[in-house]
């Protein structure tokens, strides 16, 4: 298709972040690298001392990363824009594989593609990306037949949308803090417009390691609450962790006054399902023996947030959120 050749002049590349660091500056080599004529748009919350070349790096109007990405979109000439996070670049035909396909199908208003293993910057991400692509904890299609699937969400850190939909859309809400995402799907899909996940729309995303990793899912469950009432019944699966944790709450209880051991056969079985994931997901011993703790943990760390915002509230900042080297 001819219009690929000329890509830039159909896709817009905005990113959200608070400012250039070293993740920010391998997103831009990479992007510059592969995609040397297209406008990368990055919004921060503190303009960088040095001159960035390639990127337009505008001053962000507020702190949420939702109307970071409005902020950026307002900005933006061309017939698509794609969104990338901070922490993540794109891999070659990324933006061809999405507008390729979104062009052939009026009907899709967004799609999305795989968050694979961060290598820059000799990172060992081995293990919390396999945390990450774990059924017990991520829900994003894996394709091994399949060049496509369609989905309710893909997330922000790897997307496309056409930009007049966007914001015709009203963009991504600001009333939320994470989870934006999802909201902003849900709106797509509620106008009968398609989302589809793309096998070949590929990036790849650092994750965080065992703490960031925890704290990552404790903000997520405190957003819980907030995204449900902009997505009810069809987020409902996400008070799952909340549940869990509530149910274990009670049966400790239970064993305390009748003296029973119901909690304690309810972790061996759980530790039992967290085992049998450890030996799939993982690739060798050391892979198996260091992933148990985020697939035992992570669920807990979202079941405790979920608590947390139901007595406090949902985040004020995201001073938790930060992925950092």
């Amino acid at each position: 298709m001819a219009m690929l050749k000329e890509i830039h002049k159909y896709v817009t590349i905005v990113t959200p972040a608070r400012e250039i660091d070293s993740l920010a500056q391998i997103e831009i080599h990479e992007v510059q690298r592969i995609y040397p004529h297209i406008r990368l748009i990055i919004i921060v919350d503190k303009l960088p001392s040095v001159d960035i070349p390639f990127a337009d790096i505008v001053l962000s109007e507020s702190k949420l990363l939702s109307e970071k990405r409005n902020q950026g979109v307002k900005l933006v000439k061309t017939e698509y824009t794609a969104f990338l996070d901070s922490d993540a670049y794109p891999h070659e035909g990324w933006l061809e594989c999405a507008m390729g396909f979104m062009t052939k199908n009026p009907g899709v208003g967004m799609v999305g593609g795989p968050n694979l293993e961060y290598k820059k910057l000799g990172l060992d991400q081995s293990v919390p990306i396999a945390a990450y692509r774990s059924v017990l904890l991520n829900v994003e299609p894996n394709l091994k037949d399949k060049e496509y699937k369609n989905v309710k969400y893909v997330i922000s850190s790897n997307m496309m949308v056409r930009t007049k939909e966007y914001i015709l859309m009203g963009g991504m809400s600001s009333k939320i803090k994470t989870g934006e995402d999802i909201v902003l799907c849900e709106r797509y899909l509620k106008k009968g417009l398609g989302i589809v996940f793309l096998r070949n729309m590929k990036v790849s995303h650092k994750q965080r390691y065992f703490i960031g990793f925890l704290k990552q899912r404790f903000v997520w469950g405190r957003s819980v609450w907030n995204v449900l009432k902009e997505v009810f019944p069809s987020y409902l699966i996400s008070l799952l962790p909340f549940l869990g944790l509530l149910t274990s709450m009670l049966l400790l209880l239970i064993d305390q006054c009748y003296e029973t051991s119901l909690f304690v056969w309810a972790h061996m079985f759980y530790l039992l399902i967290v085992l049998f994931e450890g030996i799939r997901v993982a690739s060798n011993p050391y892979q198996f023996i260091s992933i148990i703790p985020y697939l035992f943990s992570s669920p807990y760390a979202i079941g405790f947030g979920t608590l947390w915002a139901l007595i406090f509230g949902d985040i004020k900042n995201y001073k938790h959120y930060e992925n950092k080297i």
